[in-house]
C-alpha cells in the first residue's frame, strides 16, 4: 500500500509535554533510548517550513546531538583530530572544545565519510564520547577538562571496525558501558569519572550499533547488537544472560534493538539480515531469548526502526532506492510498503513519525496498518548520510556533514 498525498499543510505534531528527569536528550535514541517521546498534540504550520533558529558551520561528522540544561553536544572531525563540543544551546555559540589525534587505523577506509559517528552520552555532569577510531574519552561537561580517556584497540584490543567506531555509550549507575568487542570483552564498564575498568564480558566482535539498556523479564539489561550475534548481559557485573543469532551477509548490524514491549525486543539489519523479534524471559532459572518472529524482506540499513501503532516501521533497503515498511509487530508480516519516501532517521512523537532524511528534508506523517500517509515537509539541511535528529520540546537540533542548526517547531515564518 502506498503513501497517500497530503491534503494540506495544517498539522498537528505531537511534542513532549513535561520537562523530562535529568538531561533533555542524554544519548543516542533519547530519553529512553529508543527514539520515542511521548506526549500532547501542538498546532503546527509549514507553509513556508519551520523557523530556523541559527544554523553554524561546525566540521565533519556524524554523530548526534546530546542536550543537557542549555548546551548542546556533539563531536566532529579537523584533519586528524577529533573534537567533542559544547554549544550554547539558544545559539549555537562554542562553550568549549576537546580535540584528540585519532588517525585512522590501518585496517579502516574512511572513504565514505571519516565521522565521528557515535554520539556522545551525557551523565551526572560527564560528557563522554568515542571516535570512529575507538578512542573513548570522558570530559566535564561544565568545562571541557578531560577527566580520563582510553583507546579501546591500543589499550584493550577491540575490534576495528571498518568504516569507523560507531557504537555510542550508555550509562548505568556510575559507570559508562561500551561495545569494545573481542575475547572476554565484547562489552566493557568502565567507572564515569576516574576512568576505571569496572567490568568485561563476552566473546563477540564489535560492529556498529549500539547497545541498549532495557527492562525485560523483570530485569534491567544491557541489550548489544554485536557480528551475527544479540546478546544480553547483567549491566551491574557484565554477566552475560543470553544470546541469539542473527547473522547478515556483510556483517553491517547497525541499527540500535528497541523495545517491542511484553518482554520483545527487535533488531534489524539490511540485505539477508532482515528484521528479528525476540522475547526475553526466565524459565528453570535460565535466561532465554525466544524467537517470536523474523522478517527478511525488510530491514534497516544505516538508520533506525521504530515500534507505533502496533507497526515496527524502517527505511528498508541497502545502497539503492528506499522501501519505506511496516511490519506487524505481532507476526511480523509486512503490511505495507512505499517508495515514495526517503531513507530516514525516525522519531515518534506522540503518535506522529518525525522523519529526517538523506535529502536534507524534514517530513511530518503518521503510520498506522493501513499505510503511512506525509502530512507535510521541508527541506532544511544539505543532501548526505543524515545524523539523527534531536527533538527537545519544541526545537529540533540538527545536522548535516558539516552544519548543525536549531530548528523551531512551534512557530512558522
Amino acid at each position: 500500500m502506498g503513501m497517500k498525498a497530503p491534503a494540506c499543510v495544517c498539522v498537528l505534531v505531537a511534542i513532549a509535554a513535561a520537562i523530562p528527569q535529568g538531561p533533555a536528550w542524554p544519548q543516542f535514541g533519547g530519553p529512553a533510548g529508543d527514539f520515542t517521546l511521548p506526549g500532547r498534540p501542538l498546532a503546527v504550520e509549514w507553509s513556508e517550513g519551520p523557523v530556523v533558529r541559527w544554523s553554524r558551520d561546525l566540521g565533519e561528522g556524524f554523530s548526534g546531538i546530546a542536550v543537557d540544561v542549555d548546551s548542546l553536544f556533539t563531536m566532529y572531525r579537523r584533519g586528524d583530530e577529533e573534537i567533542i563540543v559544547a554549544l550554547e544551546a539558544a545559539t549555537g555559540r562554542t562553550r568549549w572544545e576537546h580535540g584528540m589525534a585519532a588517525p585512522a587505523h590501518q585496517d579502516q577506509d574512511f572513504s565514505q565519510g571519516p565521522g565521528p559517528h557515535a554520539t556522545p552520552l551525557v551523565a551526572g555532569g560527564v560528557v563522554c564520547g568515542a571516535g570512529a577510531t575507538a578512542r573513548l574519552r570522558c570530559l566535564d561537561a561544565a568545562t571541557g577538562r578531560l577527566l580520563w580517556s582510553r583507546d579501546l584497540v591500543a589499550d584493550f584490543g577491540a575490534t576495528i571496525v571498518y568504516r569507523g567506531y560507531s557504537s555510542s555509550a550508555v550509562a548505568h549507575g556510575d559507570a559508562v558501558i561500551v561495545q569494545a568487542g573481542g575475547t572476554g570483552q565484547a562489552v566493557m564498564a568502565f567507572d564515569r569519572r576516574s576512568g576505571k575498568p569496572l567490568w568485561r564480558s563476552g566473546n563477540y566482535a564489535n560492529t556498529n550499533a549500539s547497545p541498549a539498556l532495557l527492562d525485560l523479564g523483570g530485569k534491567r539489561q544491557l541489550v548489544t547488537f554485536m557480528r551475527d550475534v544479540v546478546a544480553g548481559f547483567d549491566p551491574d557485573t557484565g554477566a552475560e544472560l543470553w544470546s541469539h543469532p542473527h547473522p547478515q551477509r556483510f556483517k553491517d548490524n547497525i541499527a540500535k534493538p528497541i523495545p517491542l514491549g511484553d518482554d520483545t525486543i527487535v533488531v534489524t539489519s539490511s540485505l539477508d539480515g532482515g528484521t528479528r523479534a525476540l522475547t526475553i524471559s526466565r524459565r528453570e532459572g535460565a535466561w532465554r531469548a525466544e524467537e517470536r518472529w523474523h522478517q527478511p524482506r525488510a530491514g534497516a540499513y544505516y538508520t533506525n526502526a521504530v515500534a507505533v501503532g502496533g507497526l515496527v516501521v524502517l527505511s528498508s533497503g541497502g545502497v539503492g532506492p528506499t522501501i519505506f515498511s511496516g511490519i506487524h509487530s505481532g507476526t511480523g508480516d509486512v503490511v505495507w510498503q512505499s517508495r515514495e519516501l526517503v531513507r530516514s532517521q525516525i522519531l515518534v512523537v506522540g503518535d506522529r513519525l518525525l522523519l529526517r532524511d538523506e535529502t536534507g528534508g524534514l517530513t511530518l506523517a503518521t503510520a498506522d496498518p493501513s499505510g503511512v500517509r506525509v502530512l507535510t515537509r521541508a527541506t532544511i539541511l544539505a543532501e548526505g548520510a543524515p545524523s539523527p535528529p534531536t527533538l527537545v520540546g519544541t526545537t529540533l537540533f540538527a545536522r548535516d556533514r558539516t552544519r548543525i542548526l536549531a530548528i523551531d517547531l512551534a512557530n512558522v515564518k
